[in-house]
């Protein structure tokens, strides 16, 4: 019984100590997946000026109607 108490202990000691770091690499990862669907955006954006002397998109739905975008 005294053993099993000391593992559950131990356990709980690591899994305090590795919370945080996982938080951080999740919060990363989803910092990383906001850059990257900014910079589709941005592509898009600049492939729909190039295709139409340099007129802005007026909304970003007319990015997927005319397939620069696959999904808002």
């Amino acid at each position: 019984m005294a053993v099993l108490l000391t593992a559950m202990t131990i356990m709980a000691i690591m899994l305090t100590v590795a919370m945080p770091v996982w938080r951080q690499m999740e919060q990363r990862e989803k910092e990383q997946e906001l850059i990257f669907r900014g910079q589709q955006y941005a592509r898009a954006i600049g492939l729909f000026e190039r295709k139409y002397a340099n007129t802005p998109p007026p909304t970003l739905d007319v990015l997927t109607q005319e397939h620069f975008r696959r999904k808002k």
